[in-house]
């Protein structure tokens, strides 16, 4: 008799043993040749492995990769959100500014130029934190725009090194 390690290959004959005394000259090649068709199949199991968790690491990294695109999308449009609520602030604030002048009497200032000044210095404030240099600087700070974008791609032919310790031998 004899008997293969069952490593759990499916389709492959395990145990030559079939009761009848037979010469070992006349067996050894079936025995060969079933041990030869056992060692390819766990071959196969391997590379499938292989090939399984090769993809895993793929889609993993492909998933952290949308995943912060979208933090990163949404950050964008946070920064946007913020600047079109100062436009928003000036405009309005612009808007009061020009009723007050319309309607202002020459006798009414009173307490109205008060609220004039502090209008005039808050739109100075706020003209100053759009200026299109402080706008691009805080867009480098808050790194929303790079120079090299490691989250623009999404081939899997730039995430797959040659060698990430999955050979085919």
């Amino acid at each position: 008799m004899i008997r293969i390690a069952d490593q759990h290959v499916r389709g492959t004959r395990l145990i030559w043993r079939d009761g009848n005394t037979r010469r070992l000259e006349n067996t050894t090649g079936d025995v060969a040749d079933g041990i030869v068709a056992y060692l390819a199949g766990i071959r196969a199991r391997r590379e499938e492995l292989e090939r399984f968790t090769r993809e895993w690491r793929l889609s993993e990294t492909l998933r952290a990769l949308a995943q912060a695109r979208e933090e990163r999308e949404k950050r964008r449009r946070d920064f946007v959100s913020r600047y079109t609520a100062i436009l928003a602030e000036i405009t309005e604030l612009e808007t009061f500014l020009e009723l007050v002048q319309r309607r202002n009497s020459a006798n009414g200032w009173g307490e109205l130029a008060r609220i004039v000044i502090w209008v005039n210095a808050r739109l100075t404030t706020l003209r100053r934190q759009t200026e299109p240099d402080r706008i691009a600087a805080a867009l480098t700070a808050e790194d929303l725009f790079p120079e090299i974008d490691d989250l623009a791609s999404s081939s899997p032919d730039i995430l797959v090194t040659p060698d990430d310790g999955a050979s085919g031998s």
